[in-house]
């Protein structure tokens, strides 16, 4: 992962094709978090970013943020939070913390439905 790496989240709309009588959307979103013991919005791409967030190696990161807080909603807190809408483009670096939030939906009818894409910038040559 490097800085200049991309990642976009375009929401879709199928309720025409489908022929249902109403709007398919879900509540969900994309949702952008900071941690709350290392203080960080993002994921430290550098070994300076690393020491100021107070780990000594992506090791005990991984242990620590990744493997221990990843899934408990207690150690974070929301910054941000961008509803999905149709034909939205949410074009985010993808280091930082975020996750689709909850609203996936059970079914072809309410289900989040997105084209995610992932690209990096080439070398200037």
């Amino acid at each position: 992962m490097a800085f200049d790496d991309y990642e976009a989240v375009i929401g879709l709309e199928i309720h025409v094709q489908l022929q249902t009588k109403s709007k398919i959307f879900c509540s969900s979103a994309t949702e952008f978090y900071r941690h709350k013991r290392s203080g960080t919005d993002y994921f430290p791409l550098t070994p300076e970013e690393l020491a100021a967030a107070g780990y000594s190696s992506y090791d005990e990161l991984d242990a620590e943020i990744l493997q221990k807080d990843a899934l408990d909603k207690s150690q974070w807190d929301q910054v941000m939070r961008v509803p999905l809408r149709y034909n939205r483009l949410i074009l985010l670096q993808p280091h930082y913390w975020h996750t689709a939030g909850p609203g996936f939906g059970d079914s072809v009818e309410n289900g989040r439905l997105v084209y995610l894409m992932f690209f990096n910038r080439l070398p200037e040559s």
